[in-house]
């Protein structure tokens, strides 16, 4: 669990931060200032994003299976 809330930090500043400096405007336009990148460049930080995702969403129902209580 804890890798999974490590991965989503982590690479989700990552992503936002590529977004930024590379201008992937499609995905991240508050980040990237109104520029767009060009096509891999937006589809990579789309993966980066999607992934992240999906990641949280691994890590919250982790985190409630944790918190159920043992009989």
């Amino acid at each position: 669990m804890r890798l999974a809330w490590l991965y989503t930090g982590y690479v989700n500043w990552f992503a936002i931060l590529l977004g930024s400096i590379v201008g992937a405007g499609r995905v991240t336009p508050l980040a990237a200032g109104g520029r767009t990148g060009t096509t891999l460049v937006e589809a990579i930080v789309a993966a980066l994003l999607i992934s992240v995702a999906l990641a949280s969403f691994v890590a919250v129902g982790l985190a409630v299976l944790g918190l159920r209580t043992r009989d």
